[in-house]
């Protein structure tokens, strides 16, 4: 089955959407949520519907709530094709991650989603975000390193997001 949901594109249309809801929603498994989740990774956003794109979404977002480690650091990079610059607030209240991949692909996304609107709205979501002031000011010092670079010309990390390596299935159940 994970490597069903590895490559759901070999899943038949009709069943795709169901099967990936099912594989982010697994309870006994969380191999199989990996695998959904890195799934969803190779795969056009826009060939599900509306509802199915928001029940992703929604699944996502729980995952970055409740998980660690590769799971959600696969979750920050997947949920970027599901989320608007409007689900904004909410990927703010999820910077304070305690993996850091996780938090810095939540960055990333954040950065480049609210760039249109300039560093004062991205200032000022994070200071309504209650998130820790250590954070808070971590994610402003991020923003304005990443203005200074772009602006010099300069490479900058957060115009790209991590990934991690993903395990087999014998490595992550040692670890799990």
């Amino acid at each position: 089955m994970s490597n069903l949901l590895f490559h759901p594109s070999l899943i038949p249309g009709d069943i795709r959407a169901s099967c990936i809801l099912k594989g982010l929603r697994e309870k006994k498994n969380s191999y199989y949520i990996l695998a959904t989740v890195v799934g969803l990774q190779g795969i056009n956003s826009t060939e599900f519907s509306e509802e199915e794109r928001d029940d992703i979404k929604k699944s996502l977002i729980f995952i970055l709530k409740t998980s660690g480690g590769v799971i959600s650091a696969r979750a920050s990079i997947s949920i970027s094709d599901y989320i608007s610059s409007e689900d904004a607030f909410t990927m703010f209240k999820l910077l304070d991650h305690p993996d850091d991949t996780t938090k810095h692909n939540i960055l990333c996304w954040l950065i480049r989603a609210m760039e249109d609107k300039g560093p004062d709205a991205f200032i000022s979501m994070v200071r309504s975000s209650c998130m820790p002031e250590d954070v808070q000011e971590e994610a402003i010092e991020k923003l304005h390193e990443y203005l200074r670079q772009k602006e010099a010309g300069e490479y900058n990390l957060f115009t790209m997001p991590l990934y991690v390596n993903i395990p087999n299935l014998r490595e992550y159940c040692k670890d799990h």
